[in-house]
């Protein structure tokens, strides 16, 4: 017996007479095993066959090419990165200091899965300034080389669902990326670097991670045009437009000289399918400057982005399959 004035021994009443008040359903005998169905709409047969699964179907969604060990080690080993003969003043700003990766350290998120190192970023959070002393010389000689190792460019790849309910599609998780703590710190780095060079680039309608740019902008400019246009009186179609595939070879392509690889962005735009003006629209500003030398900015920074977005990979999380090179 509980009074009905006090709402919380009356809910503890009513959960103990009624568990599904407590927000998990009740679970009665076994449980299936989560399954994977292939690509023809088959589940799959053993743990062997659920790893290739998962891994053809990031590898397409990446754009990634399967490869060994020793053949992306030996092709990040030959690749010669295109820094600068001589430092510019912009390129002595660009580089990392003890302040700014404590500040960096200081906001890494504690509780997150870590990567192949290992190094929960908790710990480097709450040590901030001793470590950032201890892995600037590391940071220093990483930005002035343009070369990061390869263990920064990638990580293990787990997939996440979109919703809480279960499925078996592949198509229903988003890929998560567990990368190793040091090399996020110096991507952030880079990130903080490339939207102060890059602020002056973005058009009227671009919103990101930009100072001044909220996300939500976008949402309320097509409730504006939508109401615009019903008050007109006038037949109006918002169209969304994901291009998947596209990012590691065209958005880079347009950062950053990242590739001079002509017949890789063929093939993409290919596979886009564009109507051939738009085609060749998007190839002309492709073959262009990029955005950072548009911008006169740091070539130091340019080569360092360059640096970033090749010879990554990423190979499956609880599985032992070959990396894959995106």
């Amino acid at each position: 017996e509980c009074s009905l004035r006090d709402s919380r021994a009356l809910f503890c009443e009513l959960r103990r007479l009624c568990p599904g008040l407590s927000g998990k359903p009740m679970r009665h005998g076994a449980r299936p095993l989560p399954g994977v169905l292939l690509a023809d709409g088959q589940p799959a047969q053993g743990q062997t066959e659920v790893a290739q699964r998962w891994q053809e179907f990031f590898s397409a969604q990446e754009l990634g090419e399967e490869t060994s060990v020793l053949t992306l080690a030996g092709g990040w080993v030959s690749s010669v990165p295109s820094t600068p003969a001589q430092l510019t003043l912009a390129d002595v700003h660009t580089l990392p200091n003890w302040d700014q990766l404590t500040k960096v350290f200081l906001r890494l998120q504690a509780g997150r899965a870590p990567g192949p190192d290992g190094v929960d970023a908790g710990v480097l959070a709450a040590k901030a300034s001793q470590v950032a002393r201890k892995a600037l010389p590391l940071m220093l000689k990483t930005a002035l080389s343009a070369r990061e190792p390869l263990a920064w460019k990638g990580g293990y790849l787990a997939p996440l669902p979109k919703r809480a309910a279960p499925t078996q599609n592949c198509a229903d998780f988003r890929s998560i990326l567990l990368s190793d703590t040091l090399g996020k710190a110096y991507h952030r780095h880079l990130r903080q670097q490339l939207v102060s060079a890059l602020a002056g680039q973005a058009t009227a309608m671009q919103f990101g991670p930009t100072p001044k740019s909220s996300l939500e902008m976008p949402a309320l400019y097509v409730r504006a045009f939508l109401q615009g246009a019903q008050a007109a009186k006038v037949s109006t179609t918002v169209l969304f437009v994901d291009i998947k595939e596209a990012f590691y070879r065209l958005v880079c392509q347009l950062v950053a000289p990242v590739s001079d690889e002509a017949d890789a962005m063929l093939a993409v735009l290919d596979r886009l399918a564009l109507p051939e003006p738009h085609r060749t629209a998007l190839q002309a500003m492709m073959g262009g400057a990029d955005l950072i030398t548009t911008a006169q900015q740091s070539p130091l920074l340019a080569a360092c982005v360059a640096d970033v977005l090749q010879h990554t990979w990423f190979c499956l999380l609880y599985t032992s399959p070959s990396p894959r090179d995106l």
